[in-house]
């Protein structure tokens, strides 16, 4: 086993969270896309449901909700990663629609939102979870047994700890940013 595959940061994590950081930011730009070309009234109600998910709200319901959803690639790791895609489409989809409702620009409200805490926050624990599935597939699919027993065994625990982490701060920060 080379060395490189026994550190966390190995080069072939990074390299797949290189490509998870550019298929998210890919597929947030399609459903921004879309969205942004939807009809009106479609945007006005997307405004109107996240405003009442907004209240209702609370501290665990924002973290399970973005563990779940980021965890899920780490999981399942073939069917995780199209999940975690449709997932971030979705998301570029109502990003697209809000801007719209709101004549804003979708582009200056997708970057305020991802380099908000928040965005970072949720967005590093996605990107980390997608390149830790990315990986684990790469050593499936190159039949490496041995690389692959070792991620699971040594690092893959370290990214979903790092992820509830970051999640959990994210939650208590987005918690507070709602109820101000």
């Amino acid at each position: 086993m080379t060395e490189t595959k026994t550190k966390y940061f190995s080069h072939d994590f990074k390299l797949c969270t290189a490509l998870a950081v550019a298929c998210i930011i890919f597929m947030l730009s399609l459903g921004i896309y879309r969205g942004n070309n939807m009809p009106l009234s479609m945007a006005n109600e997307t405004a109107q449901d996240i405003q009442r998910l907004a209240q209702e709200a609370t501290i665990s319901s924002i973290f399970f909700n973005n563990f779940v959803l980021c965890t899920l690639p780490v999981f399942i790791p073939g069917f995780g990663i199209v999940w975690e895609l449709f997932v971030e489409y979705n998301t570029g989809l109502v990003f697209g629609l809000v801007a719209r409702a709101y004549n804003a620009s979708a582009s200056q409200l997708t970057i305020a939102t991802l380099f908000s805490p928040v965005g970072i926050l949720e967005y590093s624990s996605y990107f980390l979870t997608l390149g830790e599935s990315l990986t684990l597939c790469y050593y499936m699919t190159q039949k490496n047994g041995i690389a692959l027993k070792d991620r699971i065994k040594k690092h893959s625990w370290k990214t979903l700890l790092l992820s509830a982490i970051l999640l959990l701060i994210g939650a208590v920060v987005e918690y507070a940013n709602l109820s101000a």
